[in-house]
């Protein structure tokens, strides 16, 4: 029986088509490998809300200013990198490696095939470095540098499904910080007092003392107490919420550091504790901690229309470059008096604020309320009249914070870059140790974006449930049937 000539015809077409359609699937995949092998290094973006797996200005600034080597040694192969969750920053490695013209290197040793490499790098021991850290170093300075997997990448545990959700990622704010602090020939410290029922800095405020940690700071603890003096390595010395006052010979050894040009920071709380020790060395600055407790009366400036919880106003100062308008939460807020001893050597300024609505309540009673007007959360003081040229050659400087909890983990991790509280601290703690504002280099947290659902309204709930189950699936259906129908009777 012979073929029509249409279905050889068919049978050709179909031939081809199967044919070119291998070739082309063919020719795409070895275009494909090829264009990876030659540029996919080179031709990569980091896609992620917000770029958290990329540099930013402030990192690729000290990266061009590098002028030592250092090298950033992971302890692990990498192609293990998975195994130790490093998997997502591994192009950021490579381009800190680009990005330094040569002056940082990174390479991937496992110290269990080579257990020489822990010594090489930790010599001393003091680095406490192991399997799947990152350790940079630098040999110039003689200084290295630990940093974990927790350092990188911030997390909390769900509650209601017992899993571990990524909340932030700290790689570049930690990596930066690494390389600052191992270039840095000096380590400066930050001291913070105990002995005076003060929370404890090491749990209640991680945030902040890992900011510090992440910028070239040692974080340790002091004892006042002891009748030692101040430590000469401190460069600020901070004290949070003390409950207790300062002894008379505690207030002295605090004095005797000022003097010398030394920084103070102190946070304290609305309470009814007297301070009258510690309210004796401010008063040599022209600060003083009041024992009126701060309401804020306009709602815009409230969190929650909650009068106590207040959306505090930085303005633009020596503190804060620009004004940062009702981003900084504080609660439970003691007022800061500015004095006026009329000595031109010692200058107040205020870097918190309420709004022109707030009220100072006497003593914490609400029905002995001052007048609406701007009240003072926290204040910074700067005294010239300790230098002498030789011995004393920085003047001193003071912060007073009338809200311990403003720098707190309870707000700072609840709230992350959506409120001003860490670079406040930050930017304080710079100030206060003695850096200029155009040394100031703060690189913020990367927060992930949430696509989880929110409990809402109840009905709404129980209407999207019904929309989704029931009625767009049955819309679905009735299209799917009218166009059947059509296509039957064609």
């Amino acid at each position: 029986m012979k073929v029509p000539a249409t279905d050889r015809r068919n049978q050709t077409l179909k031939l081809y088509s199967v044919s070119t359609t291998v070739i082309f699937l063919a020719i795409l995949l070895v275009f494909n490998i090829v264009f990876d092998q030659l540029l996919g290094e080179k031709l990569k973006w980091d896609w992620s809300s917000g770029q958290m797996y990329s540099l930013g200005d402030v990192s690729e600034a000290i990266l061009t200013d590098m002028d030592q080597p250092v090298t950033l040694t992971a302890l692990f192969r990498e192609e293990e990198a998975a195994t130790f969750g490093y998997v997502s920053i591994l192009p950021l490695l490579r381009e800190y490696e680009e990005k330094s013209g040569g002056q940082l290197s990174v390479r991937f040793i496992d110290p269990d095939r080579t257990p020489s490499v822990l010594k090489e790098v930790d010599p001393s021991g003091y680095l406490g470095a192991r399997q799947g850290d990152l350790v940079l170093t630098c040999e110039a300075t003689g200084k290295g540098k630990v940093v974990r997997y927790e350092d990188l990448f911030q997390t909390e545990l769900d509650y209601q499904t017992y899993q571990t959700i990524l909340t932030g990622v700290t790689a570049e704010q930690s990596l930066t910080g690494a390389i600052q602090s191992v270039l840095s020939p000096v380590t400066p410290t930050v001291y913070f007092t105990r002995g005076h029922d003060e929370p404890d800095y090491e749990t209640d405020y991680t945030a902040i003392t890992g900011l510090l940690k992440n910028n070239n700071f040692a974080v340790a603890a002091l004892d006042l107490f002891s009748g030692e003096p101040v430590p000469q390595d401190c460069s600020v010395l901070v004290m949070i919420d003390p409950k207790k006052d300062l002894t008379r010979a505690e207030a002295e050894s605090v004095d005797r550091y000022l003097r010398s040009g030394g920084s103070l920071m102190v946070m304290s709380s609305f309470g009814t504790q007297a301070l009258p020790n510690l309210n004796s060395v401010l008063a040599d600055y022209d600060l003083a901690l009041s024992s009126d407790k701060i309401r804020e009366g306009s709602p815009d400036y409230r969190l929650g229309d909650d009068p106590y919880v207040i959306r505090a106003i930085a303005p633009a100062g020596t503190i804060t470059q620009q004004a940062i308008d009702g981003y900084t939460l504080a609660d439970k807020v003691r007022a800061i008096d500015q004095l006026n001893s009329g000595k031109d050597y010692i200058q107040t300024e205020a870097v918190l604020t309420t709004s022109g609505q707030g009220v100072r309540e006497t003593g914490g009673d609400p029905l002995a309320s001052s007048e609406a007007g701007t009240q003072v959360l926290a204040a910074i003081s700067t005294h010239e009249g300790y230098i002498d040229g030789s011995t004393v050659t920085d003047s001193t400087r003071v912060m007073v914070s009338g809200s311990s909890s403003m720098f707190g983990d309870a707000l700072i991790n609840q709230y992350g870059s959506n409120i001003y509280n860490a670079g406040l601290f930050f930017y304080s703690i710079q100030w206060l140790a003695g850096s200029d504002a155009a040394d100031v280099l703060y690189i913020e947290a990367k927060v992930p974006p949430s696509f989880a659902v929110a409990a809402g309204n109840a009905t709404v709930n129980g209407l999207v449930a019904i929309l989704a189950i029931l009625v767009i699936p049955a819309i679905l259906f009735g299209l799917a049937l009218w166009v059947y129908r059509r296509r039957k009777n064609l």
